[in-house]
Parts: structure tokens; sequence; C-alpha cells
């Protein structure tokens, strides 16, 4: 296989063009013709991947809002509790 940069000749095993040192990871891709193939796919997934990342910021957004808003309203309920007169009769 030949580097696409420098035009050296490398081994098809190798990651890295041996004189340049260019990634040659895509290059047996580029040579049989699925190179489009494969980056249609990686397409897709980082698709899948920035709607999983707006779901959860989503659901941290609901959940960072409905934490306190779940202690307000349990201070409301006490407050109110209290100011409840008790059902026991009076003594004195």
């Amino acid at each position: 296989m030949f580097c696409p940069r420098c035009g050296a000749e490398n081994k098809s095993e190798q990651k890295y063009c041996r004189q340049c040192g260019l990634s040659l990871a895509v290059t047996p891709l580029a040579l049989t013709g699925q190179l489009d193939e494969v980056l249609g796919e990686l397409k897709k997934g980082e698709k899948s991947i920035q709607k999983g990342a707006t779901l959860l910021g989503v659901f941290l957004l609901v959940t960072l809002v409905t934490i306190p808003l779940s202690g307000a309203y349990s201070m409301v309920r006490l407050k109110a509790a209290k100011n409840v007169p008790s059902l026991q009769p009076n003594t004195i």
C-alpha cells in the first residue's frame, strides 16, 4: 500500500506511514470504495450521540429544577402543619 501523502510504500498492516507518519487507517477503505459507507455510519452514530446528550441535558435540567421545588413544597407543608390547631382537647 502506498501513502497518499508522500507515496512511500508501506505494508498493508501498518497503521502509520513509515516515512511521513500519516495515519493509514482509512486508506484501505478508500481503496476498496468503502469510505463513504463508513463515513455515513459515523454520521449516524454522531446524530444518536447528539440526541442522547440533548435528552440527558433536559433530564438534568428538570431534575435540578424539581429538587429545590420539592424541598420548598415540603417546607410549606411543615409550616402549614404547625399552624393547624391540635385535635386534642385543651387542658388547663
